[in-house]
């Protein structure tokens, strides 16, 4: 075959790794919904419906699309005010327990995105490119384990787990996104107050953001969300 087919070839490759992992990193949110995603400093910024692009009549957004170490919450409303201290802690030690495939992600998407591209073309090193490999499916597979072993502590469901590690060994572009997924769904099993956990987590300029998001939207919230007055209690309460 000539070379300039096997290039379109592997880019084609390439492109489609990519492809599924912008499209796994991708969240639908609905006008009732919030994400809450972590900061390289150990922070919070809240991702509401407005950053995103209309899908589906929902809101197709991609928090860290370049940190696949990116913490996520999904906050649903209407909910009910919980205890500030208590989030703060929950999610501190859910940052805890997720340290291991938080940074095995990190190396996963630069070893797909970033040295398996480079072994493969500069220079067509066989010996380096067969060491990638290894080291993918070797990284891929402790993660596979590790969710078996920790899925209890987690509060994962057996068939949760196995979908998950399914997921990552059969479509490793899959992998760098694993992150993520855990926090969301052993947040689900733990908190899920939009109020507790904004007020708890967000820094000052990131909650004034979100009220005036809640003024503009509250049109669009069921009439039994806990609304402004409740976001503003809960201001009030953190300062």
């Amino acid at each position: 075959m000539p070379d300039y087919l096997l290039l379109r070839t592997d880019l084609l490759v390439l492109g489609l790794a990519v492809t599924l992992y912008v499209v796994d990193c991708g969240r639908l949110i609905s006008t009732r919904e919030l994400l809450l995603a972590g900061t390289a400093g150990g922070g919070w910024r809240a991702i509401t419906p407005d950053r995103g692009f209309l899908f589906n009549r929902r809101h197709a957004v991609f928090p860290g699309l370049f940190d696949p170490g990116t913490a996520l919450l999904r906050l649903a409303w209407p909910a009910t005010a919980g205890d500030n201290d208590q989030t703060r802690t929950a999610v501190q030690d859910l940052v805890a327990r997720l340290a291991l495939p938080r940074r095995l992600c990190r190396v996963l998407f630069l070893l797909l995105f970033v040295g398996l591209p480079v072994a493969f073309y500069v220079p067509k090193d066989r010996l380096a490119l067969a060491v990638l490999f290894l080291t993918v499916y070797a990284s891929v597979l402790v993660l596979a384990i590790w969710l078996f072993v920790r899925r209890r502590a987690l509060g994962l469901k057996l068939g949760t787990t196995a979908l998950l590690a399914f997921e990552i060994l059969v479509c490793l572009p899959y992998a760098p996104n694993l992150h993520r997924k855990l926090f969301e769904k052993a947040w689900q099993a733990r908190e899920r107050d939009p109020l507790t956990a904004g007020a708890a987590l967000l820094s000052a300029p990131a909650q004034d953001t979100l009220t005036q998001y809640l003024k503009t939207a509250s049109d669009r919230l069921t009439t039994d969300a806990p609304g402004l007055e409740a976001w503003q209690q809960r201001l009030e309460q953190r300062s």
